[in-house]
């Protein structure tokens, strides 16, 4: 995989331009998901907005096997195979609050949109090429931050995995894009 999913975005646009520039660089997304983190400051807010923001899953559990899982449904049934866009506008709202979270989460993200792309890579028995058992999904993730420097930091972060997912993946690193716009 040579061309980044993980885009990290610093502007002064408010969400609704912002979701505008997501359908540019998206337009052929089936699934097109936006969280607006204006207002979510704590893990319990992030939750209750993911599962709306989100709807592919109600009744979702609080806590980060949940989330995975709810990630993972852009790869099943009808949506496996396509070209889908989840966008957390001002994510840095619980970045400040709880960074321990906030690193949790997007590491559990950015994990699983790698799996959909990547697939089980280090599984003996995955076969890239059964499409009973996986096929290529694409989740672009795009954060959009109005704080420049939170927005760069958050792309050192995103670069690379955590340990956690070692077993699925030959490499942890992650291709991220990191760019600035001027307000429309």
């Amino acid at each position: 995989m040579t061309v980044p999913w993980v885009h990290i975005w610093s502007s002064q646009e408010g969400f609704d331009e912002t979701k505008t520039r997501v359908d540019r660089l998206c337009p052929n997304s089936k699934l097109r998901t936006a969280l607006d983190g204006q207002d979510v400051g704590t893990l319990p807010q992030f939750y209750e907005r993911i599962e709306q923001a989100v709807p592919l899953i109600r009744g979702l559990g609080r806590n980060l096997n949940a989330l995975i899982d709810l990630f993972r449904t852009f790869g099943w049934g009808e949506n496996a195979g396509g070209h889908h866009s989840f966008l957390w506008y001002h994510p840095e709202v619980l970045l400040q609050n709880s960074p321990q979270d906030f690193g949790n989460v997007l590491d559990s993200i950015v994990g699983v949109s790698k799996e959909l792309v990547c697939g089980e890579e280090t599984d003996p028995a995955f076969d890239p090429a059964n499409s009973n058992d996986w096929i290529p999904t694409r989740l672009e993730i795009i954060l959009a931050f109005r704080d420049p420097e939170a927005a760069d930091g958050v792309a050192g972060m995103a670069k690379r995995l955590s340990d956690a997912w070692k077993d699925e993946f030959s490499s942890l690193d992650i291709l991220v894009d990191r760019l600035d716009f001027d307000a429309a």
